[in-house]
């Protein structure tokens, strides 16, 4: 036999181990004895069992099984919905891929009722034992072409011991104990431990084969889990760290709903009322007992027999008197019957009816379960006082209700957890429903296991069905809310829009105090986000643009209207000086006919003196011909000027 042959542990080893163990688990046996007790008579109420070993308790009025019917539901009656986001409110890229992904493969694991079971199941422990404890297995198929899967279940009070501790964190072990047949128990020896000692068939004096109690065993100092007979001491396996959790535990810390603080020792529920609870027993069993002896009878005198005649009549029924006169010689049916005095019967059951529905009463205030919680309201009250009674009454019961949800959302940590680290890329793809390319497997790849950048949590108040005009209601007061809060920031908005971003994250706090649902938190993220993007590339307001426009065309007109004027008054220039021209021109043309009337004039005159006169003549002519192309020029020039706008 080779080293790796060798077994893991020697027959002594598994001997001390086998021993330790149950020391340990008997410890806490005993530590808890008192509410093994206590929370054996309850379950025993409530199931109005008789005959349990522990002692059975059936009550003549069962309350505890009332309250336990009317809590329950209340705490629990609808399946979750994972909740699963960056951790940075990152909405872009593969890891907000990966974080949808983690949410429809959670949403795989508790399909068909597979969680909502178990969770119902521990809500009834709490509510009967005072402790529940739900925990979870990693299954894989032994075919190999089945996805794996998260296994939820819910461990019985009675079967559920933890090492001492005051809290959660300090726990050093936890045990759950299963019930197996003898070839379960065959079966569950490991190979390598079966060499060091001979298995040894449990039976009974009689040669019966019985069902043998096993104590799984999670260390977290060891990070190992152990296998251990509770007949025997035997260890069946050991197993180092089967799932790889980071907490080690496959459950998160129980739900225990009465605990002090700095203990874990839980407390039956049934334990702060039972003694009222004993007091409405006694009292129901005098009103049975008075009940039974409330009947109309009496005694009548021997020779009375027309008082039996009359007693044996039936509705409408009349008979013949014998003896009439003498019955009522002795004054009638009244005096000569002596009847059984029920009246005192009927006012001691009055008081006692009276003092049933007190005791009722302070086991409702001393549990918290108000009659609106109930179903029962007194139509005299006023709306107003209603939902006070609604709001007061129901508080213990919200404490339950976060309390479950708490429990739900860690086990949704540690489901994710197995996921990241027990899943390949290929069965995480089926388990959320996506495509092998999709970016959120690369994510899933490169996340190596670890869950720092998802943050992990339950869809607020999915785990209870809430009423549709509650629903309304709010829905109605969010709107309400809304259009005050961009009625306000609106127009601020609008001068400034840098002030976009802090004015969503406003109206983002603002919404979460509403209950919407994950879908209307997430469109407000978005809307965030894109008021952030904006910010950081401001785009050109629609507004502001059109406003521009509008100046500009103004503008624009304006010098439209003012290049015409200038048009004008250049055209009204221009006739201006048209008819000056005109005017000079006339005048030159007036001069010409006055110089054409002299030289006539001197024509006339040549006769007498051409000769001297010749040479004025000629001056004449000459500034004639001057005069006329400077005319000529200024025509032409004033005919061919360009017209001028400013």
């Amino acid at each position: 036999m080779t080293d790796e042959d060798q077994p893991r542990f020697s027959h002594d080893d598994l001997k001390k181990m086998g021993e330790k163990w149950l020391s340990r688990i008997k410890t806490a046996e005993k530590r808890e004895d008192d509410w093994t007790k206590s929370a054996t008579k309850a379950e025993a109420a409530y199931l109005c069992d008789s005959e349990t070993d522990a002692g059975g308790y059936k009550p003549q009025f069962n309350i505890l099984h009332a309250n336990v019917e009317t809590i329950v539901p209340a705490i629990y009656n609808s399946t979750p919905s994972p909740d699963i986001r960056p951790r940075h409110n990152v909405n872009d890229g593969p890891i907000k891929a990966l974080s949808d992904a983690f949410e429809r493969a959670i949403a795989t694991q508790i399909d068909d009722d597979a969680l909502d079971t178990q969770i119902e199941a521990l809500a009834q422990d709490v509510e009967i034992a005072g402790r529940g404890v739900t925990r979870i297995k990693f299954d894989v198929a032994e075919d190999g072409m089945t996805a794996p899967r998260v296994i939820f279940e819910n461990v019985s009070w009675r079967d559920y011991r933890e090492g001492p501790a005051k809290n959660w964190a300090g726990v050093p072990w936890v045990a759950y104990r299963h019930s197996v047949s003898e070839d379960e128990y065959q079966r569950l020896e490991a190979d390598d431990i079966a060499e060091v000692y001979a298995r040894e068939k449990v039976t009974s004096d009689d040669d019966e084969e019985l069902d043998v109690d096993i104590w799984e065993i999670w260390s977290k100092e060891d990070r190992r889990v152990f296998f251990v007979c509770e007949k025997d001491g035997k260890v069946l396996d050991v197993v180092d760290d089967p799932l790889g959790l980071t907490g080690f535990f496959p459950q998160p810390d129980a739900v225990v709903p009465i605990k002090g603080t700095g203990k874990r020792d839980p407390v039956a529920p049934f334990e702060v009322y039972q003694r009222l609870a004993d007091e409405l027993d006694t009292v129901t069993k005098r009103i049975h007992a008075l009940t039974k002896g409330m009947k109309a009878k009496g005694l009548f005198a021997g020779d009375a027999e027309i008082a039996q005649q009359l007693a044996d009549l039936d509705d409408n029924d009349l008979a013949p008197a014998s003896d009439l006169q003498s019955l009522m010689a002795v004054g009638g049916l009244d005096a000569a019957v002596l009847w059984w005095p029920i009246d005192r019967i009927i006012q001691v059951l009055r008081e006692l009816h009276i003092q049933r529905d007190r005791t009722i009463q302070n086991i409702y205030e001393l549990t918290g379960i108000s009659d609106i919680v109930r179903g029962s309201s007194d139509p005299n009250e006023t709306a107003a006082a209603q939902k006070i009674k609604t709001q007061w009454g129901s508080q213990r019961i919200k404490r339950k209700q976060r309390q479950i949800q708490s429990h739900i959302r860690d086990l949704f940590k540690l489901t994710a957890e197995v996921i990241a680290t027990k899943f390949t890329p290929q069965s995480f793809a089926v388990a959320a429903g996506i495509a092998p390319d999709d970016p959120a497997i690369q994510a899933f790849v490169a996340m190596a296991g670890r869950l720092d950048h998802l943050r992990i949590d339950v869809e607020t108040d999915s785990t209870i069905r809430a009423d549709l005009d509650k629903q309304r209601g709010e829905m109605g007061q969010f709107l309400e809310a809304t259009g005050g809060f961009f009625g306000v920031m609106g127009p601020l908005v609008a001068d400034r829009p840098q002030m976009a971003p802090a004015a969503l994250e406003m109206f983002n706090a603002f919404a979460r105090s509403f209950q919407l649902g994950k879908q209307a938190e997430d469109a407000i993220d978005q809307l965030s986000e894109l008021a952030r993007q904006d910010a950081q590339n401001p785009q050109p307001n629609p507004a502001q643009e059109a406003q521009k426009a509008e100046m500009a065309m103004k503008q624009q007109e304006g010098q439209i209207k003012m290049a015409e004027a200038q048009a004008r008054m250049v055209e009204a220039q221009t006739r201006a000086a048209s008819a000056q021209q005109k005017m000079q021109i006339d005048a030159q043309k007036a001069r010409l006919d006055e110089l054409r009337l002299r030289l006539d004039a001197a024509k006339v005159a040549q006769d007498y003196g051409l000769r001297v006169r010749q040479q004025d003549m000629a001056e004449m002519q000459a500034e004639i011909d001057a005069l006329l192309r400077i005319d000529e020029a200024e025509i032409e020039r004033t005919q061919m000027r360009p017209v001028q706008f400013g």
